[in-house]
């Protein structure tokens, strides 16, 4: 089975990189189909036997995640089954809430149910599962309208952060409260960028960043020094440390993981 899940990721990675280009032609919506497809398969094998976990996004119940770390049914990450604890929990989002997730995937649909929340929409550059197309640098959007925003593992991607965190600042009505959060790298306090960056060199970023399409690694006291200078003002919530370690194990928490809860007054 590892065979084939690493195989199969391989062929996920390539056509995520060359995501724009395919849709294109209809080829990456044939791919999103199959793997979904692959992907419920999965659910059915994990879910035989003892239900030792639990999928707080999507409902999934099975003896464990595909590798420890995803969920099978919706592709859920560690940090969007935190997300969706949040929300559940301590967010308490009304039906009517004005939401805006950025770079929307399959768990961030189950989360936000469209049946449920009736003022649910996602962005994305290019993806052609996002309600709108759109530059995170340059939205469409009027001014102080949007009450909650999700932008999980984008900033990274994008050269001018900057003018994207004042774009998110902008579009967030006051009292709202977005939850924007990057991957870091270790315990490092301070973002690197390089110089060598280069957006057409994936194989150099993917040895300066660890990703191929990441623009810089960030330190958790910059990142947090950026967005209050956008304007947040910005809360480092460790809300994963009020769960048990049975629970962390049962939802597939990651227990280093951060919320950074901005908020706009």
């Amino acid at each position: 089975m590892t065979f084939v899940q690493n195989s199969i990721n391989k062929i996920k990675y390539y056509f995520i990189l060359n995501r724009g280009t395919l849709s294109k032609y209809g080829v990456y919506q044939i791919f999103y189909s199959v793997y979904r497809k692959y992907y419920a398969i999965l659910t059915q094998y994990y879910s035989f036997g003892r239900n030792n976990v639990v999928c707080p996004a999507c409902g999934y119940t099975g003896r464990k995640f595909v590798k420890g770390r995803t969920g099978p049914k919706c592709w859920s990450s560690a940090r969007h089954r935190l997300l969706a604890l949040y929300i559940k929990n301590i967010q308490k989002l009304s039906p009517d809430c004005r939401i805006l997730d950025i770079a929307p995937n399959i768990s961030t649909g189950y989360i936000f149910d469209k049946r449920i929340y009736r003022n649910y929409a996602s962005v994305d550059l290019d993806s052609p599962v996002a309600d709108v197309h759109a530059d995170l640098t340059n939205l469409s959007i009027k001014d102080n309208v949007i009450e909650f925003i999700v932008c999980y593992h984008v900033l990274e991607h994008i050269k001018d952060d900057t003018k994207s965190m004042q774009e998110l600042y902008r579009v967030l009505k006051s009292g709202g409260t977005a939850i924007l959060q990057v991957p870091f790298s270790g315990a490092n306090d301070r973002t690197f960028e390089s110089d060598d960056y280069d957006s057409t060199d994936r194989a150099m970023n993917l040895k300066l960043y660890g990703h191929p399409t990441h623009v810089r690694r960030y330190g958790k006291i910059d990142y947090l020094a950026k967005l209050e200078s956008s304007g947040f003002e910005v809360q480092m919530d460790t809300y994963v440390n009020s769960f048990s370690e049975h629970e962390v194990a049962k939802y597939g928490l990651d227990k280093n993981e951060v919320l950074f809860v901005c908020r706009k007054r």
